[in-house]
């Protein structure tokens, strides 16, 4: 193998639907841009897409320069925060009441140091049908203007979910206005989806009464409700093939109205999540977009008779509406995050009730969205998490800045390493996640960048010595995981991992410095993750004689060639650990 790439890609994705072909043995490439049979008049030239081929360099990168020009060419609202919260969906689905929202900001506004999100989103289930998005239904008897007040008055941004391009043909919005949709060429109108017991239709993005009615809906979703944090989900609906008011909009140009004319009415500093998303033209409109589909509380989707099987089946790449895959799109769209919005790899279940998810699955969820630096949202009825579940989401809080990248992308169906570098000049560390998505437990090798390093196991909490070359982990469960803390080793004593955070120091160490006169190590902790953490420290060599938690002195012990500190962390706080 030559080891050389080819990227190719449109870089604008206002008007069409394009295409990229590629035949290896003739080395060729075709680029096609459907015009969905639109007029071109005599003397008119209708333009393609603009087109990017790169062929220099690693894949990851090609990916990464291919994000920065597509987020360019396409005014992305990225970087912006990714945010982190509470969604209703994965628990109550369209059961949801008034009383659970209500039930669970209130265990959200108890636990704020365990939990410290900003967002509370309410999904599928308030509305009156799918269309009638301004008919709530008698589950929330006080409206949703009073539940986005009450969410504001613990301290919470209010979210809320629509799928604004379906009308239900049971809707009353359909009903009015039937001449909104799109239509085939008998006239009848485009099931965009069969969902919820009945057809929903399409909504046709070059009609003005409709797009007029978007912004007017939006507009008292968010003006009128208070609602500053709008999911809007299967967006595919504005862009299934037929007919439309007008014949000269192609797909895509009636699909972008749509969503700006979403956007017009939410108001610019209003956070829009996509879902269900055409994604390139979709870029310069969202604030945060799904990147893959439904996660679900099982870790690959069987039928009846493949639950009943020996064996599990293999996964397939059409698999959707799990864990697993799930993880595979967090990691392997890696590279829109922060270029083209906040990447959201859908939610973090936790719980032990109503799942099939196992503690080793779980936790690879948590390593991928964690490692991701994209939206983190919880999705249980979190009054009745275990406490040391609830730890697995605090350990996700805040999100760190930026995404991991997995190095085997393009040698594996679903890469089996995600890696992160962090070089702060006074802790820098490498976050290296190794995955086993085989049915049966194998052994799991980690190599190591040149030189010696300082390994901490995040989910054992484990400092597990020096190590050159590579890492061995012999019998690693199904589906399980082990993330590293890589850190240089040094002739000094340093901190080589914390339990407070996924990012094992990356978020929660805020300044380090060893001080040789007095053989002693200065810590700066802030209060990221988890309240009560351990910090260990590589002695190099060195007794550890006492150490205090800003000026007291605080328990720690010696564990082989590093020492252990405990600490309960609310604030900004410095930890001395001094040496003989």
């Amino acid at each position: 193998a030559s080891h050389r790439s080819l990227l190719a890609g449109v870089v604008t994705a206002r008007d069409f639907t394009s295409q990229v072909f590629v035949d290896a043995p003739a080395q060729a490439m075709d680029v096609r841009c459907l015009a969905d049979g639109v007029a071109v008049a005599t003397g008119e030239t209708l333009w393609s897409e603009r087109v990017a081929v790169d062929v220099v360099g690693h894949p990851n990168e090609q990916l990464e320069r291919y994000g920065d020009a597509l987020g360019r060419e396409m005014g992305a609202r990225a970087p912006r925060e990714a945010p982190a919260g509470w969604c209703s969906w994965y628990y109550f689905f369209t059961q949801v009441t008034e009383e659970d929202i209500v039930r669970n900001l209130r265990f959200i506004e108890s636990h704020q140091r365990e939990l410290p999100i900003q967002l509370v989103q309410i999904d599928d289930g308030y509305q009156g049908d799918i269309g009638d998005w301004l008919t709530v239904n008698e589950k929330f008897p006080h409206g949703m203007a009073w539940l986005a007040s009450e969410i504001k008055r613990a301290g919470y941004i209010p979210g809320i979910w629509t799928a604004p391009f379906l009308l239900a043909e049971t809707s009353r919005t359909f009903a009015e206005h039937p001449q909104w949709v799109i239509r085939d060429d008998a006239g009848a109108p485009v099931v965009a989806q069969h969902n919820w017991g009945r057809n929903n239709y399409g909504i046709d993005g070059s009609n003005p009464e409709a797009l007029a009615w978007l912004t007017e809906v939006f507009r008292q979703i968010c003006d009128g409700w208070g609602y500053d944090y709008v999911k809007i989900d299967f967006l595919f609906a504005a862009a299934v093939a037929g007919r439309r008011l007008d014949e000269q909009a192609t797909r895509i140009r009636a699909y972008r109205q749509a969503l700006e004319a979403v956007r017009k009415g939410a108001g610019e500093e209003r956070f829009i999540l996509g879902c269900g998303s055409l994604m390139a033209p979709s870029v310069g409109v969202f604030d945060g977009n799904r990147i893959g589909s439904d996660t679900a509380p099982w870790w690959r989707f069987l039928t009846g008779n493949e639950r009943e099987a020996p064996r599990p089946r293999p996964r397939r790449p059409d698999d959707n509406l799990s864990a697993e895959t799930a993880i595979r799109n967090t990691m392997t769209q890696f590279w829109m995050h922060n270029r083209l919005w906040a990447n959201d790899p859908d939610c973090l279940l936790v719980r032990t009730d109503r799942t099939k998810l196992t503690l080793d699955e779980i936790r690879s969820s948590a390593t991928a969205i964690g490692l991701s630096g994209g939206m983190m949202l919880a999705s249980d009825e979190l009054d009745r998490v275990p406490p040391e579940r609830l730890e697995i989401i605090s350990m996700l809080l805040p999100v760190l800045p930026s995404s991991a990248v997995p190095v085997d992308l393009v040698e594996r169906d679903i890469p089996e390493r995600f890696e992160a570098a962090y070089d702060r000049p006074f802790d820098p560390v490498r976050l290296v996640a190794a995955f086993n998505f085989d049915d049966e437990a194998r052994d799991l090798r980690v190599e190591l960048p040149a030189g010696e390093w300082h390994a901490f196991d995040v989910w054992e909490e484990r400092y597990l010595g020096r190590a050159t070359g590579e890492l061995g982990f012999p019998g690693i469960g199904e589906h399980a995981c082990k993330l590293l803390a890589l850190r240089p080793v040094t002739e000094t004593p340093l901190v080589v991992g914390t339990t407070a955070h996924i990012g094992a120091g990356v978020l929660d160490i805020t300044a380090q410095e060893f001080d040789v006169a007095t053989s002693t190590l200065r810590v700066g902790l802030g209060p990221a993750g988890k309240r009560v953490r351990r910090i260990h420290v590589a002695c190099a060599g060195r007794e550890p004689l006492r150490a205090e938690l800003d000026g007291r002195e605080c328990a720690f012990w010696r564990d082989g060639d590093a020492c252990v500190v405990e600490a309960a962390v609310d604030a900004a706080v410095e930890v001395v650990v001094g040496f003989g």
